[in-house]
Parts: C-alpha cells; structure tokens; sequence
C-alpha cells in the first residue's frame, strides 16, 4: 500500500466522522436544539466490539433554558437504560428485532443498524429487565453489589453494572452540544474504489460522541484491527490502523471533527462533497 493511498484512505475516514454531527438536508443546521432532559451515560468497552452502555436520563428544573451542569438533580430520575452494543459487526447471528404475532410466536425479524443485547432474539428480555428495574429502584445515590440482590438472570456481571451506575450517577455532563443532531447510536460504511470499506459506529453521550470505532474492512471481510492484534500486519498496516486510532482519540478528546490534526483541510473540503447528499438519518450510507 503506497503512502499516497494511505493517505486517501485516511481522508476518507475523515468524511465518515464528519458525518456525526451532519443530518439530511431538511434540518436546519443553524436550529437550536434544546433538550428538556439530561443524559448522564457511561460505557465500558468489552472484547471484539461489544460495549455495556447504560445512561440515566433526568428533566431538567428549568426545562427551556441551555444551562445542564446546575440544572438537574438526582433525585428526580426519570428512567436508566441499559444495554450491550456491538460497534464492529454490523450483523451477527441472533442479533434482530423479532416480529410476533399476537399470540408471541415469532414470524420474522428486522435488522438492526447495529447489534444490541435489547434487540435480540435471545438477551432481549432480559436486557430489558436491567433497565426495568433501576428505573423503578431510582437510585439517587451509588450502589453495591447487594442493591441488585433482587435482579436476577442477567446477561451482565453485577460487578459491571454497579461500576456503570456509580460512574453515571456522579457524572459531571458535558456543558454543550458539540454534535446537535448527532443519532443516539449509528453505524455507517463507505465503500472505497478497490473494494473494501471502512466503517464508523458511535455511541453518542448527550449530543456528543461519548464512544466510537473506526474499521478498515478488506473485501474478504477481514478486520485490519484484528490483523494487527494478531500481529500479522505489514507496515504501511500498522500505520492505518494507528491513524485509525487516532482519529478515534481525537474525536472523544476534541468532540470536533475539524479539530483533527491528521487530515489535510483541502483534501477533506474535497471529499466531504462527496457525501454532502447522502441522508444519514439512522441508516447507513449506501455503498457506492
């Protein structure tokens, strides 16, 4: 791979990322979004893509104005969510929203945009119990491991659902919207001229990209990730990969795609046109 198409490929990572803050052409960019709520979510990355996601979602005491750090309080949980997101695979078997009938007989399924533990044919119930349940606890403080003694048949480690809930009860949410129309997860792929496709799936944390994974996909399906982790990669791979990874840093640490250091400002004017009509919404970009 020459440096020249290292680069290309680079860029075009870029377009994608910049795709988490862009919407379809029928929302005003200049609006100003105001949401009535706050989000205190945390997320702990396990292996090969999968990730436990839980958020408390809290009204805010003054529900028009822009101000979040001072203007909610944890005893007025409104609802958690929890769940288990895959941000590598976009399709992995069992992974669907079953459809029934009325009698609860499965008779076919949708895909999801991504793989998740509450749209699962197997974890969906009790996925959705987790999320029940501190719903109804309204912990408005943080918990030990004998608090859940009452949850049981779990797809989660209590241990990790105790680490979760005690971080995102004391956490301290962004003060802005870096992102205000970014989607509550997404999954978007970009197929390249030579056949293989780069992907970027996200998890967003109140209007900001809370976490994200950047792939280089061949076109046998292979993982570059995995061929470096496995340390079979050439060079020039390892050094896509580092790029990759730095791109993923930069987005958390910058919440601003123009403030990526590795990309040229032309070349990214350049290719973003290129993607500017494609509707981003909660479907993936169509492969070319």
């Amino acid at each position: 791979m020459s440096t020249k198409k290292l680069l290309c490929i680079v860029f075009a990572v870029l377009i994608l990322c910049s795709c988490a803050n862009k919407n379809s052409d029928e929302i005003d960019q200049n609006e100003t979004i105001v949401p009535t709520f706050v989000d205190l979510r945390v997320s702990k990355q396990l292996e090969d893509g999968w990730i436990e996601d839980l958020y408390i979602q809290i009204p805010k005491k003054q529900q028009n104005s822009k101000e979040i750090v001072s203007n909610f309080d944890t005893n007025d949980i409104e609802g958690v969510f929890f769940d288990i997101v895959n941000l590598k695979h976009q399709n992995i078997e069992g992974f669907y929203t079953p459809m029934t009938d009325k009698n609860g007989k499965e008779i076919g399924k949708i895909d999801t945009v991504m793989p998740s533990y509450v749209q699962s044919s197997k974890y969906g119930k009790a996925t959705s119990k987790i999320s029940d349940f501190f719903t109804e606890k309204k912990f408005s403080h943080k918990i030990t491991v004998d608090d859940l003694k009452d949850l049981s048949d779990i797809p989660v480690e209590k241990e990790d659902l105790v680490y979760l809930y005690n971080k995102a009860i004391e956490k301290i949410p962004a003060s802005d919207y870096s992102f205000p129309h970014i989607k509550d997860s997404n999954l978007m792929i970009k197929q390249l001229s030579n056949g293989d496709k780069l992907q970027f799936a996200y998890i967003s944390d109140y209007m900001n990209i809370g976490v994200c994974n950047l792939e280089y996909i061949y076109k046998d399906g292979s993982y570059l990730s995995d061929i470096v982790k496995e340390k079979k990669g050439s060079q020039e791979q390892n050094a896509l990969q580092e790029s990759l990874d730095k791109i993923e840093k930069d987005l958390i640490s910058t919440q601003n795609v123009d403030k990526i250091s590795s990309l040229s400002t032309d070349d990214y004017d350049a290719a973003l046109k290129e993607l500017l009509n494609v509707s981003l919404g909660n479907q993936r970009i169509e492969d070319e």
